[in-house]
């Protein structure tokens, strides 16, 4: 994900009006850089914070204490934590950043997605958390990671429902998989997560056998689930069922199949 736009305001952002220029912690004094702390400062360290060391880091005192601000300071632009986590994820996701278009073709595009999808989660881990406890209302939002991947999707023939289902299952799938993957170093690149891997295998291949004969034998392929490769994997198997249900294929399930479809049932005159 590209770094997030130096040019969004407190206006872009929703945010409240800044404090008088020149306005310190105590109203009075003048902060080291000299300049007014405006919603945008507050959002970008927030998100540094949560990023680097988990929301439940994120304190209105230690988000006013690493500006170099009061915590009054920061009512003047949020009501509270709640409206800063709905600030935080405005910015995210109101800059995702897709890949050039790269022609219509379905299977291209919906790769090009999906890791865009992860390589936002990866840059900012905390949004992870935000998309699993809150649903935002926000323009900003909405079309950033929901409007302009729907547009893309839409673009390449997919038919109505199959593009909606085709976001849903791209937007669980990679936070399933960021997820999954944060808290397990060894599925990273480079030589140290080459060594964890190794560690982690020797665990495995060391449980007893009789209690784990499956995590034993399978060992070596174990420690590959958090790695990059087993997300393409299951990105492949995803594109499979899209393509058919795309084509025509009258095994593949229905896009429509569920709550969907329901719903149209349920206002077709009896």
């Amino acid at each position: 994900m590209r770094p997030l736009e130096d040019g969004l305001t407190a206006h872009d952002t929703g945010a409240g009006a800044g404090t008088p220029n020149g306005q310190g912690p105590s109203g009075g004094g003048v902060r080291k850089n000299e300049r007014a702390l405006t919603a945008d400062d507050i959002l970008r360290t927030a998100i540094e914070i949560g990023d680097h060391e988990g929301l439940h880091a994120l304190t209105m005192r230690r988000l006013a204490a690493k500006l170099g601000f009061s915590t009054m300071a920061l009512y003047r632009h949020f009501k509270n934590k709640d409206e800063i986590l709905d600030g935080m994820a405005d910015l995210v996701l109101g800059n995702l950043s897709l890949p050039e278009e790269a022609g219509l073709d379905p299977e291209t595009v919906i790769r090009d997605l999906a890791r865009a999808l992860l390589g936002m989660m990866r840059s900012h881990p905390s949004v992870i958390h935000l998309l699993s406890t809150r649903a935002t209302t926000s323009r900003t939002s909405l079309s950033g990671a929901f409007e302009r991947v729907l547009e893309r999707l839409r673009a390449t023939g997919l038919s109505a429902d199959l593009s909606v289902r085709v976001y849903g299952a791209l937007m669980t799938y990679t936070i399933g998989f960021a997820s999954y993957q944060m808290p397990r170093p060894w599925g990273g690149s480079g030589e140290d997560a080459r060594e964890l891997r190794r560690q982690r295998g020797h665990f495995y291949a060391s449980l007893p056998a009789d209690e784990f004969p499956h995590m034993v034998e399978l060992s070596g392929l174990l420690v590959d689930l958090p790695h990059d490769s087993q997300f393409q994997v299951g990105l492949e198997f995803m594109l499979g069922g899209i393509l058919s249900a795309h084509n025509g294929d009258a095994s593949a399930p229905e896009a429509g199949d569920g709550s969907v479809a329901a719903g149209r049932q349920d206002r077709s005159p009896s």
